[in-house]
């Protein structure tokens, strides 16, 4: 019996919501994969002066990339991205995808 959360996730993948990418891990070659992108603006300080910080997210399919790195980027029609050090992978509930937040390469 095939898991729903899977299904759906990749019906997601699949749909013109995704996109294709690659991911190329350090020292690696580069591998072909559907991501979706994200950017939400995040808010920060900077002494008593509060910025607003653009970011760019990645979700990607465990079943693609099994662990992305640190210094891994991903490359899609807008440019490439690193994964920068210090920056937690996060994964959904199910451990199906994973978000990873990067900056312009």
């Amino acid at each position: 019996m095939s898991d729903p959360f899977v299904v759906a996730l990749d019906a997601l993948f699949a749909s013109p919501m995704a996109q294709d990418a690659t991911y190329t891990a350090p020292g690696g070659t580069p591998v072909a994969v559907r991501v979706i992108e994200s950017g939400p603006d995040r808010f920060g300080r900077f002494g008593q002066v509060q910025v607003q910080l653009g970011t760019t997210f990645f979700d990607l399919r465990k079943s693609e990339v099994a662990t992305p790195a640190t210094g891994g980027i991903v490359t899609t029609s807008k440019g490439s991205f690193v994964i920068p050090e210090g920056v937690p992978l996060m994964t959904d509930p199910e451990g199906i995808t994973w978000t990873c937040w990067t900056e312009p390469a």
